[in-house]
């Protein structure tokens, strides 16, 4: 496991092609529930900090609806990003599984987990520093490791279906514009029902 903790974060097409190779779902879960979990603790913490933007939460909830969702959506969420980016790589000619796509992906999102500690730092400098600093600084750090992120979904769809980087980014660009698109699609009936 920490071979392949380390190895996504500084060996990452090698420690992403081994996962997408091997397989291994509880080991990807895990890593997926650890990003999901501190990373929902990393925006608990900017949120209560004052720095970390307005997230809606539920009444009576306060940030501990981040982690709520963090348990039951990450995995929700995690298997329809991998069958999106799975169906997207085989309109390409990826010769991957959805299982290799899946497990990679849960390795993918492992960075995430850096939210807390970055944040955590936010709210120690908090009182040496104006809020705007802070807020600036947490920003770059959210946008960072976001963008890892991202770069690193990219490397799994490409490590678990073999093919290029320009495949695997235009699996990803289809994948998250069927999501936006859903999104949008949902935003605009509720706003035109109530």
């Amino acid at each position: 496991m920490w071979d392949l903790f380390w190895g996504v974060h500084i060996t990452p097409a090698e420690a992403l092609g081994r996962v997408a190779r091997r397989r291994p779902l509880g080991l990807s879960l895990l890593a997926l529930y650890v990003g999901s979990l501190l990373g929902a603790g990393g925006l608990g913490v900017a949120k209560i900090g004052g720095f970390g933007g307005s997230f809606p939460f539920p009444k009576g909830w306060g940030p501990w609806a981040i982690v709520v969702g963090a348990i039951f959506l990450a995995p929700a969420f995690w298997f329809m990003v991998a069958g999106l980016l799975h169906m997207a790589s085989e309109f390409m000619g990826g010769e991957g599984t959805g299982w290799s796509v899946a497990t990679a992906l849960g390795f993918a999102w492992l960075p995430l987990l850096w939210l807390l500690p970055f944040s955590l730092l936010c709210l120690a400098v908090k009182g040496a520093a104006p809020i705007w600093a802070v807020k600036a600084l947490w920003f770059l750090l959210l946008l960072g490791v976001l963008a890892w992120t991202l770069i690193l979904t990219v490397v799994a769809v490409r490590e678990a279906h073999r093919f290029g980087t320009g495949k695997a980014v235009a699996a990803v660009c289809w994948s998250v514009g069927v999501i936006a698109f859903v999104a949008v699609t949902v935003i605009l009936i509720q706003a035109v029902s109530g």
